[in-house]
């Protein structure tokens, strides 16, 4: 039986330049991650840097997975319509799906797969703009020193990229504040640019958008967040002004690591 394989370019410009660096096949991107550390059992993610046609230089990010197709389907994956996906393939998707609704995320360069049982997939995306996600602003002690409007105005913007989302009939299960990386304009505006989408799936019911919000607050906690910030989760998403009743503390204590 034929090997089933599949490599895709998001455009003639990313695969030329895959190529010219070497980085246009699985068993290439194999070999020169060899060295990358497993993040999970079957999976690692490796950065590095490339210079585009014009010889700049630019980072990106190749996510590898590896393993054994999983026999029985998980529910969460019978429910969000993503059986026996591999994650390159529902990263894939999933950035694509957020593109389509004018949402920032990585740009896609490349996705590559090979086998039916045992799998080998990889996925490789440019680096977003903006240096740190909002965990690490929390956790770093950044968020504390921000300007009260500013962290008010960060979770106004996550409120309206999560109806966003939801309004096209999607849902994020892998929503988490190491995954959004806030960006503030020369006009002062924030914008949020999104990453690790392999959790985007159509969204079956109203209870997707409880369940976001929820992961994001669980999230939020686990990087010792204060109680008021977590609050802005809800105060934002129900559409509360800015000024309400909560004061964002001064945080002290930031958890070690």
């Amino acid at each position: 039986m034929a090997r089933r394989t599949q490599a895709e370019f998001d455009s003639p410009t990313a695969e030329n330049i895959l190529r010219r660096h070497g980085l246009a096949s699985l068993d290439a991107i194999f070999r020169a991650a060899r060295d990358a550390r497993p993040h999970h059992l079957g999976r690692a993610v490796w950065k590095t840097e490339l210079r585009d046609d014009t010889d700049r230089s630019f980072t990106i990010y190749i996510k590898m997975s590896w393993g054994r197709r999983r026999w029985w389907p998980r529910m969460t994956d019978i429910l969000a319509g993503q059986v026996f996906k591999s994650l390159a393939i529902r990263e894939w998707q999933g950035l694509d799906r957020l593109s389509q609704i004018g949402l920032r995320i990585p740009q896609r360069m490349a996705l590559f797969e090979e086998g039916l049982f045992w799998r080998r997939s990889a996925i490789i995306v440019r680096e977003v703009p903006p240096p740190a996600s909002l965990s690490e602003l929390v956790c770093s002690g950044v968020w504390a020193q921000m300007p009260v409007t500013d962290r008010h105005a960060i979770f106004g913007a996550i409120a309206r990229t999560i109806d966003r989302i939801h309004a096209a009939g999607f849902a994020w299960r892998g929503i988490s504040s190491r995954h959004i990386y806030p960006q503030r304009l020369a006009t002062g505006r924030w914008e949020l640019w999104l990453i690790d989408c392999e959790g985007v799936h159509p969204a079956r019911s109203k209870s997707s958008k409880e369940r976001d919000l929820r992961k994001l607050e669980r999230a939020l906690r686990h990087d010792r967040a204060d109680a008021a910030t977590v609050a802005l989760v809800r105060d934002a998403s129900m559409g509360q002004q800015a000024a309400g009743p909560y004061v964002l503390p001064m945080q002290q204590h930031r958890r070690a690591g």
